[in-house]
């Protein structure tokens, strides 16, 4: 797939397809944030919230998140992962093998919070495993921002 993002590419126009990816995704996250700050204000009212804004909220940010986590794994990692200068240490197998598991962590928080949203009545306990997504995706932000879109970016 990255080969045919990038076939005919020169290192010019290959610099600016990153730049859009890391733009695309610096958005999202962006976005993802947004909606995490909503899902804490409903987190916090526990009971009290309406049970369709949760489910909606958990909908809308499951939407995004699997298309985002899809560009992430098809597209922007694939040719991150090929940079002729890119460094072993932080950048090694492990670290991307590390950061693949967060994925699938966050996945497993998506599909577990999800269940939890879809039930009648809503589970007291739903606010934990949101809990657990938001931290998990707050990180794995933190790590792409402060380590991996930085490099990305270098011509």
């Amino acid at each position: 797939m990255v080969e045919a993002v990038f076939q005919g590419c020169d290192r010019t126009d290959r610099a600016r397809l990153m730049h859009s990816l890391v733009d695309i995704l610096m958005a999202d996250h962006k976005k993802f944030l947004e909606e995490l700050r909503a899902l804490d204000h409903l987190a916090d009212q526990r009971q009290a919230a309406d049970p369709h804004l949760i489910k909606a909220a958990v909908e809308k940010l499951a939407i995004g998140l699997r298309r985002h986590a899809a560009l992430e794994d098809e597209q922007f990692m694939p040719a991150f992962r090929q940079r002729p200068d890119l460094p072993a240490e932080p950048f090694s197998e492990t670290f991307f093998m590390h950061l693949e598991a967060e994925h699938r962590g966050i996945e497993d928080y998506l599909q577990r919070l999800s269940a939890l949203v879809n039930q009648s009545p809503l589970p007291f306990h739903w606010p934990q495993t949101y809990a657990l997504l938001a931290r998990s995706l707050k990180s794995h932000f933190r790590k792409e921002e402060e380590q991996i879109f930085p490099l990305a970016l270098k011509s």
